[in-house]
């Protein structure tokens, strides 16, 4: 068995996943990552996507179940901007919506949305929310991530560079409550947590995760100083790591 798979830009460890157990998947989107999911490794996967259209789109029975829902505190109604790109579609705050695009969709907090569903853990936890997923990380919900084997994030601080400080407190808040951490990309689109108390991962495999990493990310690397010049590439990746804290809401961030 292959130490990873990457589904969809999410590299998760495939080992973990079992055909009896469960995926829950944040933002699915058009559907295509949780049929790889299923079509890969028979298991069940039950997710949300607050575009109508979308969860329409992926049906709410089978194997597949798609809820048409954004995850969101606290539980009612949220407003979200529908984009041409329906990957970057995001929910908005009140007060600084656009004029066109917005539609009204039901909003629950993760915990109520696994309770509601009789979900008492899983084996996957997907979250690709558009920036909503700082609000996961940092308020109540925090305390069901315990319950996931193992989590693969698409953090959005690549589009909103205020959100850096946030996400490396919330690294170091996982690392400290008993999860291990590797980013496969340089910019936190591919962040995996794996749950120690649930995953035994030894020094070996570790190792091969960092293999993996730098093995992929480092063509990438020089495919990008390739293109826009070495000095563009460091002074890139200076403003990124020593960014100053940002003070104004980010998209995707509820008040």
């Amino acid at each position: 068995m292959r130490l990873l798979d990457q589904v969809r830009e999410h590299t998760i460890l495939g080992r973990a996943i079992t055909r009896d157990g469960a995926i829950i998947d944040l933002g699915m989107n058009d559907g295509r990552f949780a049929r790889e999911m299923h079509a890969r490794f028979g298991c069940k996967v039950l997710g949300v996507e607050p575009n109508p259209r979308l969860a329409a789109s992926i049906g709410c029975s089978g194997p597949i179940i798609c809820r048409n829902l954004a995850i969101a505190e606290p539980a009612g109604v949220a407003k979200l901007r529908i984009d041409d790109d329906s990957e970057a579609s995001r929910l908005v705050l009140n007060g600084d919506d656009p004029k066109e695009g917005i539609v009204e969709v039901p909003c629950a907090p993760l915990r109520a949305y696994l309770a509601d569903n009789a979900i008492a853990a899983a084996d996957l936890l997907k979250i690709d929310i558009e920036g909503a997923e700082l609000a996961i990380f940092e308020g109540e919900d925090f305390d069901v991530l315990p319950r996931m084997k193992q989590i693969s994030v698409e953090f959005h601080a690549f589009l909103y560079p205020e959100q850096r400080p946030r996400v490396k407190n919330i690294i170091s808040k996982m690392n400290k409550s008993g999860f291990y951490s590797i980013d496969f990309s340089a910019t936190w689109k591919d962040v995996l947590f794996v749950n120690k108390s649930m995953i035994s991962i030894g020094f070996w495999e570790k190792l091969a995760l960092l293999h993996h990493k730098y093995a992929t990310g480092l063509p990438a690397l020089l495919r990008k100083i390739y293109a826009d010049g070495l000095g563009a590439v460091i002074k890139k990746i200076i403003a990124r790591r020593f960014s100053r804290r940002g003070h104004r809401r980010s998209p995707g961030e509820l008040a």
